[in-house]
């Protein structure tokens, strides 16, 4: 069953989540399972649900197979940072169960996703209970320094956890694209030495139980050579799907409501996400990068109407037609704005979102 497990996330990993590729692979790799005449296969569907591979983790102390879904997720905070929002319970229990367990064992993870896709906040919640050290623009100096500090260095130049300390040291890079290039050398250094040199002696330390965090935006990629990236396992985070999108902005528009007592019991929110969704669905849908370069619609620009309604101040909106207007408002920025004014494209757009 581990191994299994392993195949799923690591070749069925690399597929994107909708267009079917998912569902084709489920199907192949069950038939293979079948084929080969493996006993360990994974829990049939029941009733209406999919029952896809990827909804499954093996559960190595029950020796069985568990739904994602059955794992304790998080709950949502009252008030959310708009860095944070696009991230779904469903697949944020997964995303921490991976990040957690490969920074256990000191393996280097990059995790990689869209803009606006929560992933320094999914790494960071992940690395919440472990020993961190934040060094995206920290020169290769004073990352020696800083590890020095927490790590114990031995008569064989051997630096290791001190035994206080039961997990690994974890170095986070907000953004490998903001790294300094430096730093990414000295990354580089330490994978292919399994240590660093000692900028004192240049006798090369042999350096243990640390592993390099790191996440970059998928276009970002295009920047790194394929030996920059070596030695990083790969955690992908993708756009959740239409249902996710509109739970998780409700959620954010009844946060920003609550601070207001006359708007708290109007729900509002529910109806204004689901227009927001099939407005950026069907935009993204009609106009593509093909036809107008400006047309890259990624959750930043749903990201851009929520922080448009969340810089009102609510206590100034004490009517449900002024939520209203203030939502069409920002939405005709953040859609419409993106053509020429007085365009037919800016015109459709514009008579779209009053629809």
């Amino acid at each position: 069953p581990i191994i299994l497990f392993s195949c799923v996330w690591s070749f069925g990993a690399a597929l994107a989540v909708g267009h079917g590729l998912r569902v084709a692979f489920n199907q192949f790799f069950r038939n293979l399972i079948i084929d080969k005449g493996v006993t360990a296969r994974f829990p049939m569907p029941m009733g209406d649900e999919l029952g896809l591979v990827f909804d499954y983790l093996y559960d190595v102390e029950q020796r069985m197979w568990v739904r994602w879904s059955v794992l304790p997720a998080e709950k949502p905070p009252d008030t959310i940072d708009l860095t944070e929002i696009f991230m779904s319970a469903s697949s944020s229990v997964r995303l921490h169960w991976m990040l957690t367990h490969l920074t256990d064992k000191a393996i280097n993870v990059l995790v990689v996703g869209p803009p606006a896709t929560a992933k320094q906040s999914i790494l960071s919640r992940s690395l919440r209970h472990s020993t961190t050290i934040h060094c995206s623009n920290t020169m290769p100096h004073d990352i020696e320094t800083t590890v020095g500090a927490k790590l114990q260095k031995s008569r064989d130049n051997v630096i290791r956890l001190p035994d206080k300390l039961n997990k690994p040291l974890t170095m986070m890079l907000e953004s490998l694209e903001l790294a300094h290039p430096t730093c990414l050398e000295f990354i580089r250094q330490f994978r292919d030495n399994k240590g660093w040199y000692d900028p004192y002696s240049n006798e090369l330390l042999a350096v243990h139980d640390i592993a390099f965090a790191a996440t970059v935006d998928s276009q970002g990629l295009l920047q790194f050579s394929d030996r920059d990236l070596q030695g990083f396992h790969f955690v992908s985070v993708y756009e959740p799907q239409a249902d996710e999108l509109v739970e998780i902005v409700r959620h954010t528009l009844d946060s920003w409501a609550a601070k207001n007592d006359s708007l708290r019991n109007k729900d509002l929110a529910k109806p204004l996400a689901a227009a927001l969704i099939d407005m950026y669905l069907q935009i993204k849908e009609r106009y593509t990068p093909e036809m107008n370069g400006k047309c890259i619609w990624t959750l930043a620009t749903i990201q851009a109407v929520l922080q448009g309604v969340y810089s009102a101040t609510p206590h100034l909106l004490a009517h449900a037609e002024d939520v209203i207007r203030l939502f069409i408002n920002e939405c005709r920025f953040a859609f419409a704005g993106r053509f020429e004014p007085r365009s037919g494209e800016y015109r459709w757009v514009d008579d779209f979102i009053w629809d």
